[in-house]
């Protein structure tokens, strides 16, 4: 599961999934009474977040309740994970699999024996060889692209004295410290030493680094956002066990 830290990242991680909230049955800043439905919200009289879950009848069973708004804002986003993946081992996610539907080759109705059917044969054959031509054409054009602009590689590069570092197109200049730069000019791949440190550099590990920390952290939220993703139009509240206590 990714990281939040605030409800109102929280917040704009749900609408960036178009996730229908109230659908869900999950309310972020609403203590609602009614039976069947998940939410948190600060507690006006003692500043406490609650986080909390209302059972089929209606009892309610409260996740956390204290001064720590990340830590309420991850058991809520966490939930939402866990009921996307119960969702997904019942039934799969139907967005998926309706994309994958719809990208299906179409067979032609014509049946054999038919004045068209040969027409049919024909077209097919031509269909199959221009998708054949394109992906053709567009690995070689690729592979152009990729020897005229070469990615940069992550690690560490000397350009005369200076040693930098590129981490994901974002450069890195080593001063008394690491510190943000632009990428040198020229053809970077003559100055690459390697993608891992030596003491021989004469600086600091980059990977002990805030930035890379920051790298790591962003990389594993965005990956696992994915497990996030999901048809929300198919979505049945039902599918909850409304009576256990989380």
């Amino acid at each position: 599961m990714s990281k939040v830290n605030s409800i109102e990242e929280l917040k704009q991680k749900c609408a960036e999934k178009n996730m229908p909230l109230e659908k869900m049955r999950f309310f972020i800043g609403k203590d609602m009474k009614e039976p069947k439905c998940f939410g948190v919200y600060q507690d006006e009289t003692t500043g406490d977040w609650i986080v909390y879950k209302n059972k089929a009848n209606g009892e309610r069973a409260v996740r956390y309740s204290g001064p720590d708004e990340a830590r309420a804002a991850q058991e809520i986003w966490d939930k939402i994970g866990d009921e996307i993946r119960l969702r997904k081992e019942r039934y799969g996610n139907p967005y998926e699999e309706s994309a994958y539907r719809s990208a299906e080759p179409k067979e032609p109705s014509i049946l054999p024996g038919t004045p068209m059917s040969s027409l049919a044969v024909i077209a097919n054959f031509i269909r199959e060889h221009i998708a054949l031509s394109v992906f053709v054409f567009g690995l070689a054009a690729y592979l152009i692209l990729q020897v005229i602009f070469p990615s940069q590689k992550r690690g560490y590069y000397q350009v005369g004295d200076a040693i930098y570092y590129c981490l994901s197109d974002s450069w890195y200049l080593y001063d008394d410290g690491w510190v943000v730069s632009t990428m040198p000019e020229g053809n970077v791949n003559d100055y690459y030493l390697g993608s891992s440190y030596s003491q021989s550099y004469g600086t600091s590990n980059f990977e002990n680094t805030p930035y890379y920390e920051k790298y790591l952290e962003e990389k594993e939220d965005n990956d696992n956002d994915d497990d996030y993703d999901y048809d929300f139009d198919t979505w049945d509240a039902g599918d909850t066990d409304w009576d256990s206590d989380w």
